[in-house]
């Protein structure tokens, strides 16, 4: 975490090392090395997350931006798939912003 955040790491740890230690591993040292490496990987926070925050996030369980488990149906992958037809899935930002001209003017 300090590699990651630096100084806002230290910072909210600050005189209390030995017991953030201490409870981070009592916390966590019942996950798997997987279980880390997800929460390390998943974790994209501008802040250094709270230990119960980076546990779900270590479980697949953390919440989004939204405050929410889960991603809501219309931010969703497949919701994309339903939007854009056959052969326009990958296309380039350009090309997607001439297609919402398209849209605009046709409605």
């Amino acid at each position: 975490m300090q590699a990651r955040y630096g100084s806002k790491w230290t910072a909210s740890i600050e005189g209390i090392e030995d017991v953030a230690i201490a409870e981070w591993g009592k916390v966590l040292g019942s996950l798997s090395g997987e279980q880390i490496k997800r929460g390390l990987e998943s974790w994209e926070g501008e802040w250094p997350p709270t230990l119960i925050e980076f546990k779900q996030a270590c479980l697949g369980k953390a919440k989004n931006g939204w405050g929410l488990n889960y991603t809501p149906e219309c931010y969703r992958v497949t919701r994309k798939d339903r939007l854009l037809e056959e052969g326009t899935r990958t296309v380039t930002k350009g090309q997607a912003l001439e297609m919402l001209r398209k849209m605009r003017n046709a409605g």
